[in-house]
């Protein structure tokens, strides 16, 4: 967890960027770490990053997904690439306007 020093040192107008960028390098060192730890045979530790999804219609297949959890609970791939779109496009939009801003007060 980042110091409250560092926190409060991010802009408003780059938490965005702050926490895609973060967020990216999370879900790239836990992909990697699987991949690592398949290449090697070491099957035991992978099974410890899974995590179980039920089928939720009682009639499809159980399955188990290599879950994200960095303090906002459980998420699987699909809803940390999502997250990371969403955050690129805020991120985007931001400094679209911090662009406009920056031109209107010359």
């Amino acid at each position: 967890m980042s110091d409250i020093k560092d926190i409060m040192k991010i802009k408003p107008e780059t938490l965005a960027w702050e926490q895609y960028t973060a967020l990216k390098n999370y879900a790239v060192e836990r992909i990697n770490l699987v991949s690592k730890l398949v290449e090697t045979g070491d099957f035991d530790k992978v099974r410890l990053m899974l995590e179980d999804s039920p089928a939720g219609d009682e009639c499809g297949t159980d399955s188990q997904f290599v879950k994200f959890n960095y303090g906002e609970g459980t998420m699987h791939l699909g809803e940390i690439v999502d997250k990371l779109e969403s955050l690129n496009k805020l991120s985007s939009e931001v400094s679209k306007n911090e662009k406009v801003w920056v031109v209107v007060s010359n």
